[in-house]
């Protein structure tokens, strides 16, 4: 916190050098131009910061394409950096891992309770079958555990489909990070 403190100190102190040099600048020659309206103007690299810290990837992308009024991109555009030397690439993929994190941890719990419902059918299924065993002899509840037997070898089934779509679901999110990862690679190898 205290990095933070001293560059914002510092912005503040070069701002205010800023303006004492525009009141110390000589009034351009010609008649006085009628008062307009402020129109507060950023610099491209600290709006494209803002853009990649907010999140915002679709204003992101047209800013480094040329921006929608035919503006040219900046070359240093990806470097650029904000007051703790963190650039708009470490931001957003910073962001994206944190979002993959998340994501990741989601999906081990999913497979976790459908890892123990797995269990606790089998063991249900196993009841059924031994109860099955012990009273062949009583054709009712014969039919009757033989319909609990398959609702439940259904349910198991289901439950196993669904333990192999988390597990493709988490082979994906890998993918995804090491896309993420070679990415991140190629765009600063390319901001060089």
């Amino acid at each position: 916190m205290a990095a933070d403190g001293g560059a914002a100190a510092a912005a503040r102190e070069r701002r205010r050098e800023q303006l004492r040099q525009w009141e110390a600048a000589p009034a351009p020659p010609g008649p006085p131009r009628p008062p307009r309206a402020r129109a507060v103007r950023f610099e491209r690299a600290a709006e494209f910061l803002a853009a990649c810290a907010g999140g915002e990837l679709g204003e992101a992308r047209a800013m480094l394409r040329g921006g929608p009024g035919g503006e040219r991109p900046l070359p240093g555009l990806v470097n650029g950096t904000n007051a703790d030397g963190i650039s708009a690439l470490h931001q957003v993929g910073a962001g994206l891992y944190e979002d993959l994190q998340v994501e990741n941890e989601k999906l081990k719990e999913q497979l976790q309770e459908t890892q123990l419902k797995l269990t606790q059918i089998k063991l249900e299924l196993e009841r059924a079958t031994q109860r099955q065993e012990r009273f062949a002899e009583r054709p009712a509840r014969l039919e009757l555990e033989r319909f609990e037997r398959r609702a439940l070898e259904r349910k198991a089934a289901e439950l196993e489909e669904e333990l192999k779509a988390l597990s493709d679901l988490k082979a994906d999110n890998q993918r995804l990070k090491d896309e993420n990862a070679a990415l991140i690679r190629v765009i600063s190898k390319l901001s060089k």
